[in-house]
C-alpha cells in the first residue's frame, strides 16, 4: 500500500495568510485524491473479527481509509476558507457519500472530485483571485509530484513541460508576498532543477526511455513534492533548512550537482 498522506499541509504556523494556505491545501488534497491509483469502497466490516494486538498505525491503513483522511484534510481546508472569507462554499459531503458507497468504481469518486473542484475553484476565484490562484497552484504542484506514481513514465515530460511550468512560476511570483519569505523562489529553483533534469533524460523515438524512470525517481519526486507543500503551506520555514542557501538546497534537494539522483533519496 502507498504511504498515507502527510499531515504537513494542515497549517497553523501563522506565517501564511490563512486563506492562501487553506486554498493551497485544498487544491493539493483534491488533486492527490483524484490522482490515486485506487479509490476502493470501505473494507467489509466483520463484527466477529479478532481485535488487533495494538492500535493500527498509519502504514496499516486501508486504501479507503487513506482516501478518507485526504478528503477530511480537504474538508478542513474548505471550512477554513468559508470562515476566513465569510462566504458559503460547496460541501464535500456528496464526495464522502460516494467514497463510502459499497461497490463503487474509481471513476465514480473521481467524477465527484472533479465536480467539487470546479465548483470550489470557480467560487474562490470570484471572491479572491489570489485565493483561486493558490488553489490552482496546489493542484498543479500535486499533479507534478504525484502523477508519476499512477501513469506511464512519459508523464514526466508533460508535468515538466516548459510552457506548463511557466504558469507555476508566474503563480509563485503572484503569491510570493503571501507565502513565507523565500519560499516561492526556493520552490521555483527546485522546479527548474527538475525541469532541466527531465529534459536531459534519454529518449527513444521522441518518448522518454522508461528505463530512466525507476521507483527511485518516483519516490524522490514525491519526497520533493512534500517539501514544496510544506514550504508553501507554512509548515517548514525556509530558514529552518540549514546548510546551503535555501534556493540552492531546495534546487539540489533531490538531485546532485551532476543532475543525478542522490544516493540517499
Amino acid at each position: 500500500m502507498e504511504e498515507p498522506p502527510s499531515a504537513a499541509l494542515e497549517g497553523g504556523s501563522g506565517t501564511v495568510p490563512s486563506s492562501i494556505s487553506a486554498a493551497f491545501v485544498l487544491g493539493w488534497r483534491l488533486a492527490e485524491l483524484y490522482d490515486r491509483k485506487e479509490l476502493p469502497p470501505p473494507p467489509e466490516y466483520k463484527s466477529d473479527a479478532p481485535v488487533p494486538a495494538h492500535l493500527p498505525g498509519a502504514s496499516e491503513m486501508s486504501e479507503n481509509e487513506v482516501a478518507v483522511v485526504i478528503l477530511e484534510q480537504a474538508s478542513s481546508a474548505l471550512a477554513t476558507l468559508s470562515s476566513v472569507l465569510k462566504v458559503d462554499v460547496p460541501s464535500l459531503g456528496a464526495l464522502r457519500t460516494v467514497l463510502d458507497r459499497p461497490g463503487h468504481q474509481r471513476d465514480d469518486v473521481r467524477r465527484e472530485i472533479l465536480s467539487a473542484y470546479l465548483a470550489v475553484r470557480d467560487g474562490l476565484a470570484g471572491v479572491s483571485p489570489l485565493v483561486g490562484i493558490s488553489c490552482g497552484l496546489g493542484r498543479m504542484l500535486a499533479d507534478t509530484a504525484l502523477l508519476s506514481r499512477t501513469s506511464k513514465p512519459d508523464i514526466l515530460t508533460e508535468c515538466f513541460d516548459t510552457y506548463r511550468l511557466a504558469n507555476a512560476y508566474r503563480w509563485l511570483d503572484d503569491l510570493s508576498t503571501a507565502f513565507p519569505l523565500q519560499s516561492s523562489s526556493a520552490v521555483k529553483s527546485s522546479l527548474a532543477a527538475w525541469e532541466n533534469w527531465v529534459a536531459e533524460l534519454p529518449r527513444k523515438n521522441e518518448a522518454l526511455d522508461p528505463s530512466a524512470v525507476d521507483v527511485g525517481v518516483i519516490r524522490c519526486l514525491r519526497s520533493q513534492g512534500e517539501m514544496w507543500s510544506r514550504l508553501l503551506a507554512g509548515e517548514v520555514l525556509p530558514e529552518s533548512l540549514l546548510g546551503l542557501p535555501i534556493t540552492s538546497r531546495l534546487a539540489n534537494g533531490s538531485l546532485n550537482e551532476g543532475g543525478r539522483l542522490r544516493a540517499d533519496s
